[in-house]
């Protein structure tokens, strides 16, 4: 047809047609549409029917009554949120399946003479004077790659086996993980700049904040050499902790994933409210925003163009 296509797709949506059927970006347009300030459709009424409508995909016959779509969890009749955890604990389950055997392959594999000659290229440093480059062309490295697959988590999941191989130091696979967060970014930026003009302003100021968010990071924990001991001993520490307790492992997702981000939401919404104030808001605005900013913050950002902003112009 000449249109782009997703060959993933293609392999799994079959299947995936067996289990679920979505019809999300019609209630997300049509939440936009009554939900949105902005939108002059708005509407609190319908806004609050789109918003309890389920994201499921729902079938009607020819009277206009709700029918079984046929898949699988069309029968069930849960509510989204247990069709979610549902779905979550499935795919949780075949990632370690499919982890589990990419790393016996892997093991099969990389025997005898290829680990060797991969250790040796991959852990070695280019030559003098160019050797402090060597974590940089890995990132650049990392960045390509996880641009090509549009997965950060594929070229992670890819190389972590490796490391515990023994084939990858992990002193090497650091700049390629963060080069990954780089190219992971590219995507969002993509999807954003195809959305719809009207959503355009905000998809992309989305969009370059990840990007910002992964560059601050990276200036913050590589450039200098001695801020690369600290996330490289953790993981070390980490890893150490759940090869000889393999509960460590959950109990720490839990924590950091689970029980610390509650009690933080209130602060974040206070540094929320403090980005509004004018001086805050003007950078950002500068930066990210394509459509006119207020009046009363203009002449700030004109001020700020060459001091806050110009290294990133």
């Amino acid at each position: 047809s000449g249109e782009n296509q997703d060959f993933i797709k293609i392999i799994t949506k079959p299947f995936t047609d067996k289990i679920i059927r979505m019809n999300i970006k019609t209630v997300l347009a049509e939440v936009t549409k009554y939900c949105s300030e902005e939108s002059p459709q708005n509407d609190t009424e319908l806004c609050q029917v789109w918003r309890d409508t389920t994201l499921m995909k729902q079938c009607t016959d020819e009277h206009g009554e709700i029918v079984k779509c046929g898949f699988l969890l069309s029968e069930t009749g849960l509510s989204d949120t247990w069709t979610g955890l549902i779905l979550m604990v499935f795919s949780l389950l075949m990632l370690c399946l499919c982890l589990a055997g990419l790393v016996k392959t892997l093991q099969s594999i990389l025997l005898g003479p290829v680990a060797g000659a991969l250790k040796k290229h991959i852990n070695s440093d280019l030559p003098y004077p160019f050797k402090w480059l060597t974590g940089y062309l890995f990132m650049v490295i990392g960045v390509v790659f996880t641009f090509l697959l549009q997965s950060s988590s594929v070229f992670t999941s890819t190389l972590t086996p490796l490391v515990g191989l023994g084939v990858i130091s992990i002193d090497r696979m650091y700049p390629l993980t963060l080069g990954s967060n780089i190219g992971t970014t590219t995507t969002a930026m993509l999807a954003a700049m195809a959305s719809d003009s009207d959503a355009r302003h905000t998809t992309i100021q989305i969009a370059v904040c990840h990007l910002l968010f992964n560059i601050f990071g990276i200036l913050l924990f590589y450039p200098i050499p001695f801020m690369r001991r600290i996330p490289i001993a953790g993981a070390k520490i980490l890893g150490n902790t759940t090869a000889k307790y393999r509960w460590f492992a959950m109990v720490y997702l839990l924590i950091v994933f689970l029980l610390i981000p509650p009690p933080t939401r209130p602060l974040l919404a206070q540094q929320y409210s403090l980005l509004h104030l004018p001086y805050f808001r003007a950078p950002y605005s500068y930066l990210c925003c394509y459509h006119e900013p207020p009046a009363e913050i203009r002449s700030t950002q004109i001020t700020l163009k060459t001091t806050d902003l110009g290294f990133l112009t």
